[in-house]
Order: structure tokens, then sequence, then C-alpha cells
């Protein structure tokens, strides 16, 4: 039996900015490198942001 999985990508407007910038085939070496670092901030937020305590 095979298992698929489910990909979610979170409706956040920074998100889809990001991966948008990632898909670019021109897109600079830099650039491409803060887009994953950008990318994984914001995952990471969407992910815990349900979890973690706030006042």
């Amino acid at each position: 039996m095979a298992m698929s999985l489910k990909v979610i990508v979170p409706p956040h407007p920074l998100i889809k900015h990001w991966l948008s910038i990632l898909r670019e085939k021109n897109t600079p070496n830099i650039l491409y490198s803060t887009g994953y670092e950008q990318l994984g901030k914001w995952l990471t937020y969407e992910a815990l942001r349900n979890w973690l305590p706030y006042k």
C-alpha cells in the first residue's frame, strides 16, 4: 500500500512571496539563500503560532 503525503502551504502572504522568489529560475544566489532563510522562519512561525502562549 502506497502512502501519500498531504502538503499544506499556509495562506500567509510572506510565505507566498518567498516561494515565488525561490521558484523563479533567474533569482540571484544571495536572494535565493535569503529566501530559504525567510521561508524557514515563516513556516516555523505558522507551525507554532497556535501552540505558543501569548499575552
